[in-house]
């Protein structure tokens, strides 16, 4: 908790630097991490918190125990943690397997482009052993960039290979701990999505990479030998772009009416994230309210929301959806009557209708739509 009180780091640092530097003290793991997090805002931790890992890491080697939850910790401080660096150097001499994994790590982010050493095991370890620690590099986040072409290697060769499906779910989180930085790797991740069980992480991991991957994610979309899930994998990962997937919206609107009910959905859900270009997508729409499958309906009633100034061509269309057969309809249509509010005044005598139906969910989205349109505050 005090980490997130960067404003008075200073303050607590040095009580955290004493249960840090206590190996008895119960409180030493949290306030090492604690110190870590508040060295990102404030550099005067850094030498107090070098000071504790490095007497730590002097000790482990000394007494040849494990030095893992030691070197994550510098790992985290990146180039702030340089000075550890000859005595990390020393565990690559390490028999242990894994904490050579560790040390390689560490170094690549503490160095960069200066690990030389580091950074060639890391490629011979990809050619031969494949098996490497990734847990530890995406320790370092951002700080592990310049491990990205060896990644990148690794990935085009396991495509070339065709086993890209099989390769370790740890690259997947690392890719999504780098960020914008691991967008060279954006291609790979864009082929295995919905063939692997982390699809949820390289989703993450293409969205932390930035807008820069939308184009890919459109491709994708136009694949026509693509399976009905990957392509509504794509959809959902575009959706978490908002008005930055805008650039895809043609190939969107080749997935509003598939065959398949779930990326039918997913191509609506995501034509509400972009909520651009109402001269194309409305009419779209107004397809989608009369989809056999209910769940779209109320997808449709969602992104109807999305387009507040076009009143007089979505209001028709969620009255329609207000009397929908399905509950869930209407009330995803009374939502988006609420989030579209006063410009929705026309559906007022509707609402209040609704209100007295037996069902009290409906009836508290249509009282909450009527008070957004009415300009009431309402306690919900």
């Amino acid at each position: 908790a005090l980490a997130n009180y960067t404003d008075h780091a200073v303050e607590v640092s040095n009580r955290l630097v004493e249960y840090a530097s206590d190996p008895n003290s119960p409180a030493q793991d949290a306030a090492l991490d604690s110190l870590t997090q508040l060295a990102e805002f404030n550099p005067d931790i850094v030498d107090p918190l070098m000071t504790v890992l490095e007497d730590e890491l002097e000790s482990q080697i000394r007494e040849d125990e494990s030095p893992h939850i030691t070197l994550r910790y510098i790992t985290q401080l990146g180039p702030k943690a340089a000075r550890a660096a000859p005595r990390i150097r020393e565990l690559l001499k390490r028999e242990e397997l894994e904490i050579q994994d560790e040390a390689v790590a560490a170094l690549i982010c503490l160095l960069g482009a200066d690990a030389e050493d580091a950074l060639i095991i890391l490629r011979d370890d990809l050619q031969n052993r494949d098996g490497y620690s990734w847990y530890n590099l995406r320790t370092g986040t951002r700080f592990a960039a310049p491990a990205v072409p060896i990644l990148r290697e690794y990935l085009k060769r396991r495509t070339e290979l065709g086993e890209l499906q099989n390769v370790d779910s740890e690259v997947f989180y690392t890719a999504k701990a780098l960020g914008p930085d691991g967008v060279e790797l954006a291609p790979y991740l864009v082929d295995v999505l919905g063939g692997y069980i982390s699809n949820p992480t390289i989703s993450d991991a293409l969205v932390n990479m930035g807008s820069s991957v939308v184009p890919l994610l459109a491709d994708a979309l136009e694949d026509k030998m693509s399976s009905p899930e990957r392509h509504g994998l794509v959809l959902q990962t575009l959706a978490r772009f908002d008005r930055d997937a805008a650039p895809a919206l043609d190939s969107v609107l080749l997935h509003v009416e598939s065959p398949h009910p779930r990326v039918r959905e997913a191509a609506v859900q995501c034509l509400a994230a972009i909520g651009d270009s109402p001269e194309i997508c409305l009419p779209v729409l107004s397809g989608a309210v009369n989809d056999p499958r209910p769940f779209v309906r109320a997808a449709t009633a969602d992104a109807l929301a999305r387009f507040p100034d076009d009143v007089l061509q979505t209001l028709p269309l969620l009255m329609a959806l207000l009397a929908d057969d399905y509950l869930d309809v209407q009330v995803a249509a009374a939502g988006a009557l609420e989030r579209i509010g006063p410009p929705a005044e026309g559906a007022l005598p509707r609402l209040k209708e609704v209100c007295r139906s037996e069902h009290v969910l409906l009836q508290q989205t249509a009282q909450a739509a009527i008070d957004a349109i009415e300009h009431r505050l309402t306690a919900r």
